[in-house]
């Protein structure tokens, strides 16, 4: 995985994956919803550079090329509505979630 540039898939994939473990459970149903959007093998190869990586570095990542597949204020509604669909998959979309979803987006936005 080329960590400098991205594909849509790849920033897709690292951004749904650093969603889902940022309330300290990662479901099987995320898991599933995030191959569903992406394909395995590219959710295997994000996971294992997540795994890899430092918060800090796929923050750094997740920010270093948000503008080109997910531009301005429309870029991050539909990211906003990803997280969403991610928190649902579960059927448990908790309190928590909801804030690390604002946050994530408010983050992404800067």
């Amino acid at each position: 995985m080329n960590t400098k540039q991205l594909s849509k898939d790849q920033f897709k994939a690292l951004a749904l994956i650093y969603a889902s473990h940022s309330d300290a459970t990662f479901r099987t149903q995320e898991i599933a919803f995030i191959t569903g959007e992406v394909g395995e093998p590219i959710y295997k190869e994000v996971l294992a550079h997540y795994n890899a990586s430092s918060d800090y570095e796929c923050i750094q990542l997740l920010l270093s090329n948000k503008e080109q597949f997910y531009p301005g204020d429309e870029g991050s509604a539909t990211l906003l509505g990803e997280f969403t669909a991610l928190f649902k998959a579960d059927n448990d979309y908790s309190n928590l979630e909801k804030n690390i979803q604002r946050l994530l987006v408010r983050l992404l936005k800067s």
